[in-house]
């Protein structure tokens, strides 16, 4: 698989990465325009704090993890880290079906 890089948006043969789909998956999900920039800053972040091979490595605990770091940040109110879980739910379930994210208990990090 190849590596996640939020930089190269494309893999070696020119096709388009998931990565690369995760803002047009925003818009369908009714993500307010001036919200899409937070959540691929917030996914960023996520793919930076685990610097996972692909997005199908990381594990439940490694998610639910970053998410409680997340929640506890003093520098975030409750609708960014609302946000923060909704960008990482889209981004791990909806647009890489990774594994780990079925087993995240997303309404109770989105309820915090």
């Amino acid at each position: 698989m190849p590596q996640v890089n939020t930089a190269k948006p494309r893999r070696e043969d020119g096709s388009p990465s998931n990565w690369d789909h995760y803002p047009d998956l925003l818009i369908p999900r009714q993500v307010p325009a001036k919200s899409r920039q937070w959540c691929v800053r917030r996914a960023e972040d996520f793919l930076k704090d685990l610097k996972p091979a692909s997005l199908s490595v990381p594990t439940a605990d490694q998610i639910t993890d970053c998410l409680g770091r997340t929640s506890s940040r003093l520098d975030l109110v409750e609708w960014q880290v609302s946000r923060t879980v909704d960008a990482l739910r889209l981004l791990l379930v909806d647009l890489s079906h990774v594994p780990a994210g079925k087993g995240v208990d997303w309404d109770y990090w989105w309820n915090g």
